[in-house]
């Protein structure tokens, strides 16, 4: 899957698009029941339609509002006029709302040695946060649904502050505020880098960290690392989750690296 450039598209070329981040302009039907939604990425500002012989593919966001973040993966081709032509509702992967929010997300991931592992929980808003209603999830071996679940509710995290969850034999020698046995039916942190971890805020993702449902084998690829066997901290800038993997916003570190664990930057 390639991100692709808006502005360097060939016109009636089929092919998987992917892109991230565009700000909704405007959205409305024209008179033969196409639907366009005007976006921009910062550099063009294009249309996103949906034939109307498409009908409403499933995720389909017709309650989209000026200012709205969205990512969209789909099978399509770029016509004249700016306009991505989405002419099949087989062809529609993804339609992602992002979070326009800060809100809770895995801010550094370790898959340590052995039983080395943990994963961080950041609060990036100038609030404290109410856990209630958001959980953490692991997807062991490309699984399309949770294999175990972590209930934040009854956690209340302050602004800026982790919540850094290990296993019982992890290594480091912090202050942690999970510690979870293997057997537990909710330890979500015995990951062997080949599987996906989500966070739900009241049943809908807002954070992913590898692609859920699909098996990549050992690890997903990060920058020089690997998902497996490195520690990955989510880059300074990022203020929210996100809800299409993507590794380009994790630093990498290697094996054992627990010093990032407790604080976090944004």
């Amino acid at each position: 899957m390639t991100v692709v450039d808006v502005t360097a598209l060939a016109s009636y070329q089929a092919q998987l698009v992917e892109f991230k981040g565009l700000e909704v302009v405007s959205i409305a039907y024209d008179n033969y029941g196409n639907l366009d939604i005007e976006v921009t990425n910062g550099a063009a500002t294009f249309f996103i339609r949906w034939d109307s012989r498409t009908g409403d593919p499933e995720g389909l966001p017709t309650e989209l509002e000026a200012g709205d973040i969205i990512d969209v993966v789909a099978g399509a081709y770029w016509s004249n006029e700016l306009r991505l032509r989405i002419a099949s509702a087989d062809a529609v992967e993804k339609v992602v709302i992002s979070n326009s929010t800060p809100d809770l997300f895995i801010s550094e991931y370790v898959e340590g040695s052995s039983n080395n592992k943990a994963i961080e929980l950041y609060n990036p808003t100038d609030a404290a946060l109410d856990l209630t209603g958001y959980m953490v999830h692991i997807y062991s071996n490309g699984s399309p649904t949770a294999s175990k679940s972590f209930d934040l509710t009854g956690i209340t995290l302050g602004a800026g502050e982790t919540f850094v969850i290990v296993t019982d034999t992890f290594a480091g020698t912090g202050t942690y505020d999970e510690v979870q046995n293997y057997g537990d039916g909710d330890a979500v942190v015995f990951f062997n880098g080949d599987d996906a971890l989500a966070i739900t805020k009241n049943g809908e993702i807002i954070d992913v960290f590898g692609i859920i449902g699909e098996d990549p084998g050992s690890n997903w690829s990060v920058g020089d690392g690997f998902t497996n066997e490195y520690t990955l901290v989510r880059k300074p800038g990022v203020t929210s989750g996100s809800t299409v993997w993507d590794p380009t916003e994790w630093i990498v570190y290697p094996q054992n690296t627990f010093d990032n664990l407790g604080s976090h930057t944004v």
